[in-house]
Parts: structure tokens; C-alpha cells; sequence
């Protein structure tokens, strides 16, 4: 989507890779799990951010599919700031879809296939969860 940002079309991954490399802003990832209290958080290092990126790009794009709502585990949610504009990207892995919400406002979707990107996340993350959020969430992504 670097074409939006008027860089021409490198990509998602080449305007992560500019957040994260140009300017070292970090990628955060919250678990979309609570309402009423903060989720869980944390940061991925640098080596993670660049797998998430490879990732990303692996994937195929779809027109239509919506992240998971309602109660409980919803998914994860990663925010950074895009090197080139300092403001916020939004990349939302739920329920086999990857919505990548731009700052511009445009969106992009990708299909997140067996969940193995929101698996992966999950397993950034297991340091700072909770074991039984942990199981819980692991047990709702299947095997």
C-alpha cells in the first residue's frame, strides 16, 4: 500500500519495513480480548517485526471478510507508526482475516489461512499473558 502513501506500489511491507528499520518506531501488539479493562500488551523486537513483515507479504489478498466481534477473545490487534508519515497503521488478525487499516483511511484485507499469522502473534506474546488467557486463546485458535 506504499502507493497510497505516494511512494509507489512497493507494497506493505516496504512501509512497515521503513517503520521499523528508517525510524525504529515499534510494533505493539494488544490482544483484543477485554471491554471495561486494558488488554494485554507488548512489543515486538526487532527480529519479529521483520518476520511479521515477511509474513504479511506472503499472504493472499481477499476483497471481503470481517475480523470477529462480540464478547471475549476477538483477536489481535497491532498498531506502529509508519515511517514516512509518523502516523498510526493498524493491522487487525482475526478469525482468518488480516485487515490493514491505513492512516489515509483505506483498507486492505488478507486472508490469514489455519490463523497461523494470529498463532504466531499469540506466541510473541506468551511471556507477557497470563497461562490460562494463554490456553484460552490457544484453545480457540485450534491446533
Amino acid at each position: 500500500m506504499a502507493w497510497l502513501l505516494g511512494q509507489g506500489p512497493r507494497g506493505l511491507g516496504s512501509v512497515l519495513q521503513a517503520a521499523t528499520s528508517e525510524s525504529k518506531d515499534e510494533m505493539v501488539v494488544q490482544i483484543d480480548l477485554y471491554s471495561g479493562r486494558p488488554n494485554p500488551r507488548w512489543s515486538l523486537d526487532e527480529a519479529q517485526s521483520a518476520e511479521l513483515i515477511r509474513r504479511l507479504d506472503a499472504m493472499p489478498e481477499v476483497d471481503k471478510g470481517e475480523p470477529a466481534q462480540g464478547l471475549g477473545y476477538r483477536g489481535v490487534i497491532v498498531t506502529m507508526q509508519d515511517g514516512a508519515s509518523g502516523r498510526p497503521v493498524t493491522i487487525i488478525v482475526s478469525a482468518g482475516i488480516v485487515l490493514e487499516r491505513f492512516y489515509n483511511g483505506t483498507e486492505r484485507r488478507r486472508r490469514d489461512l489455519g490463523r497461523s499469522l494470529e498463532s504466531w502473534i499469540i506466541n510473541t506474546g506468551r511471556s507477557h499473558l497470563d497461562p490460562t488467557i494463554y490456553k484460552h486463546i490457544k484453545q480457540q485458535l485450534g491446533p
